[in-house]
């Protein structure tokens, strides 16, 4: 299975932009994937795989392509959550069973991004500005079989990545005199 969630509280999208933000800003994204796979056979091979793979992504203000002028005097948050669950289970009476699974997730939460450009970013004395990211992955793979050859294989991987401000690619400008956290 895959799931993907992605929220963008404020986006200035391509081109040149002038971002003011004056009110709270909250972008929350929650990307949820399961995975089960099972096979039994009397005799002869049984084999099960199941994979399950999850990103999230949040972005409180994104300037977007191009230069982008971003002013931030409020309340920004970010969250992002990606949880995967994977269950790969085989049996056989006689014979060869075999299960696999994998389970993969990644979160990422920005604050403040200024995107691709020369950008300037500021976040003033009554900003503030807020980037969580939390990662849950689980995995399990088992096989059985009473005579003949079991194998089972779990894989796993998860990445979480929390910024408060962040330029982008480009020359960039950043002045933060808020709270950023």
């Amino acid at each position: 299975s895959t799931a993907i969630a992605e929220s963008v509280g404020l986006d200035g999208g391509a081109g040149r932009d002038r971002l003011d933000n004056r009110g709270a800003v909250t972008a929350g994204a929650l990307a949820r994937g399961r995975a089960v796979g099972t096979s039994v056979a009397v005799l002869g091979a049984a084999s099960a795989d199941a994979g399950s793979s999850t990103s999230a992504r949040a972005l409180g203000i994104d300037g977007g392509r191009d230069d982008d002028g971003i002013v931030n005097t409020a309340s920004v948050r970010a969250e992002a959550a990606a949880e995967s669950l994977t269950r790969g289970m085989s049996f056989t009476v006689a014979g060869r069973a075999s299960a696999a699974g994998s389970s993969v997730t990644a979160a990422s939460a920005i604050g403040l991004t200024g995107g691709d450009g020369r950008d300037a970013i500021a976040n003033t004395g009554s900003g503030r500005v807020t980037a969580y990211a939390t990662t849950q992955a689980s995995v399990s793979a088992s096989a059985w079989t009473f005579a003949g050859v079991a194998a089972a294989q779990a894989t796993l991987g998860a990445q979480t990545t929390a910024t408060g401000i962040d330029g982008g690619a480009g020359a960039d400008w950043i002045d933060n005199a808020g709270v950023v956290g």
